[in-house]
């Protein structure tokens, strides 16, 4: 499974900034959450986009209703 480049790095710059408290979990909430639009958004398949957020969800980036929640808005822009 991979993201997108771009996508991977803001994930990433965000896991820093949280880290090292440049930013508080709102912050975080908010990066993952234009993450995810983007890649729900993205052209890559549904199942790596399932699969992406259930690695997400066990590597403990992100919850179960952040995963459930963009899979909904995937599945609204396919309908």
């Amino acid at each position: 499974l991979r993201l997108v480049g771009s996508e991977m790095c803001i994930r990433d710059r965000s896991n820093i900034l949280l880290r090292d408290n440049v930013i508080d979990a709102n912050g975080y909430a908010d990066r993952i959450s234009k993450t995810l639009d983007n890649l729900a958004h993205s052209t890559i398949s549904y199942a790596e986009f399932k699969d992406t957020l259930n690695l997400m969800i066990r590597n403990k980036l992100i919850t179960q209703e952040f995963a459930s929640y963009y899979m909904g808005v995937r599945d609204d822009l396919t309908r």
